[in-house]
């Protein structure tokens, strides 16, 4: 299954080696459940993520049950947002980021120089994404 080989190439890649055992067995049944489940492979992409990271001790991530609520609601549009955030998040920490045109670019802003005038508005379906 894709799922598997994601969840292979993802330890394979962090160097996986000891697993977390603090991590509750439903929370890990529900996103192998998830990742399973899921036929886009961007967001499937994401529960193997999330799966690594919920099990690999070395990665100091407290993998929150909100997580997969979220995740769970996710479409390919979000998935490519967070992607894209995710993906320039040194971007966003530093200087603020505004994803205009999503999900393709994110952009660094100097936020005093934000206009809340409308043609400056991503188009109506994104700003309801976000």
């Amino acid at each position: 299954m894709r799922y598997q080989a994601a969840l292979a190439e993802k330890a394979k890649e962090l160097g996986v080696h000891g697993f977390n055992n603090n991590v509750a067995l439903k929370t890990l049944v529900e996103i192998s459940y998830n990742g399973v489940a899921e036929e886009n492979d961007e967001i499937q992409d994401i529960w193997a993520n999330l799966f690594i990271n919920a099990v690999n001790m070395e990665a100091g991530v407290d993998v929150k049950h909100a997580y997969i609520s979220v995740l769970k609601d996710f479409g390919p549009i979000e998935a490519r947002i967070m992607n894209s955030l995710y993906n320039n998040r040194d971007i966003a920490m530093k200087q603020g980021a505004l994803a205009k045109p999503l999900p393709e670019l994110v952009v660094s802003i100097n936020p005093a120089n934000i206009s809340h005038k409308e043609e400056n508005l991503p188009p109506e379906d994104t700003r309801v994404v976000i």
